[in-house]
């Protein structure tokens, strides 16, 4: 997920995840996602919603030195 520079810290992204999570819920679910290393905002914002670190760690796409973790709810 992104959200606009200029709408962040605006709960615009808790609104969307919650909305995306409910869905899940719904059906029963679980829900992985992938965070970028650093990205300190949303790792909080998707622990702060569940989520737990897996502990896998991957790269972003073949060959990059960007590093995402993947993390578990449900």
């Amino acid at each position: 997920m992104w959200v606009d520079p200029t709408s962040r810290g605006q709960g615009l992204g808790a609104r969307i995840l919650e909305q995306l999570l409910a869905g899940a819920d719904r059906e029963g679910r679980p829900v992985v996602l992938h965070v970028t290393q650093g990205n300190d905002r949303a790792r909080r914002l998707y622990l702060g919603h569940g989520f737990e670190a897996t502990g896998e760690v991957q790269p972003l796409r073949p060959g990059s030195d960007v590093l995402i973790d993947t993390l578990r709810r449900g």
